[in-house]
């Protein structure tokens, strides 16, 4: 069948025939795909503006969360995200100096931290992603030492899951090599974890600290935290779709500051968490010709296909060729 459309395409299909069996992902989503926020300004009137977005979709908007005392003035409400239609991706951030343990004064602080993300977790939503992030104080240009942040992590999930048992605790953005995902589990914290998060890398970094990951730690879902956001964010879709079927199971991008993310920022994503979210799975046997890039992703419900396209430049239009016949009901 043949289908034309213009400069970024997503269709959808119904498949008549049954298709290989694929592993879904562990999240509900794929491609998954959020914003990193600079600022608040503007986000929940961008969420609440989009099209049949449902409270709790799988947009993850991800901000930075200070651990004070009591909750900063003006700060981002995790209740009030999920309610507009996001999934909340709180960055706790910890500033306690090394060493954490050995250091009586330091511990002191540390607890006080704790303290604080005991009440953050609390009070926010089910589905919330916690990440356990750790700047400490006067140390920021000092490599990250990882039996100290082995510790803090433990630490951390202990009093997230004490505080709500629901709690999804991931790491922070790691370096995208393996020998650093390595040095990590050596911690023994993969019980404490739900996701391991990656700074953006080569692809073939990427793809040598998933492999570890898998190596280590079977079917933990991998986060690349954060891509810069386009100036069109339409690209998005392509970019998820492109990480993705590398084995990152979300991507996230982050929002230039100081401008405030817009309706135009949040449609792309809206539409990964209506349309790419369920059983889903990357599909590398129905791939259409035409295009200079493509994505075919099946929905285990219906075998429903989801094709992400990018056309060749200076195309005016966008030819899709599948060679399975038994397609029918193209929807842009």
């Amino acid at each position: 069948m043949l289908q034309t459309v213009r400069r970024f395409a997503f269709l959808t299909l119904l498949a008549l025939l049954t298709l290989p069996s694929l592993a879904a992902a562990a999240l509900p989503c794929a491609p998954c795909a959020g914003v990193r926020l600079a600022a608040p300004d503007g986000v929940i009137d961008a969420l609440k503006a989009q099209y049949q977005l449902k409270p709790g979709s799988p947009l993850f908007v991800a901000w930075d969360v200070p651990l004070t005392p009591e909750e900063a003035p003006g700060a981002l409400s995790p209740a009030t995200v999920a309610q507009a239609g996001g999934t909340p991706w709180l960055s706790l951030v910890f500033t306690t100096p090394a060493p954490l343990a050995k250091d009586p004064a330091h511990l002191a602080r540390l607890q006080g931290e704790l303290q604080a993300v005991a009440r953050v977790a609390a009070a926010a939503p089910a589905g919330s992603w916690f990440q356990v992030v750790w700047r400490p104080e006067g140390q920021e240009e000092a490599p990250q030492d990882l039996s100290e942040y082995g510790f803090l992590l433990k630490r951390a999930a202990v009093t997230l899951t004490g505080a709500r048992p629901d709690a999804k605790v991931a790491t922070e953005a790691l370096p995208a090599d393996a020998k650093t995902v390595a040095g990590l589990y050596a911690q023994e914290v993969a019980a404490y974890l739900e996701a391991l998060v990656l700074r953006p890398g080569t692809p073939e970094e990427v793809a040598a600290a998933v492999a570890a990951v898998a190596q280590a730690d079977p079917g933990r879902p991998v986060v690349l935290d954060a891509l810069p956001l386009s100036a069109d964010p339409r690209e998005a879709v392509a970019e998820a779709a492109r990480w993705t079927v590398r084995g990152v199971e979300l991507t996230l991008f982050s929002a230039s500051a100081p401008a405030p993310v817009t309706t135009a920022t949040l449609v792309p994503f809206a539409l990964l968490a209506r349309e790419f979210i369920g059983d889903i799975s990357y599909d590398p046997t129905s791939v259409p010709a035409g295009p200079r890039e493509s994505w075919v992703f099946v929905r285990g419900k219906d075998l429903g296909l989801r094709v992400i396209a990018v056309p060749t430049p200076g195309a005016a239009d966008l030819a899709l060729r599948f060679a399975d016949p038994s397609l029918r009901r193209p929807v842009r």
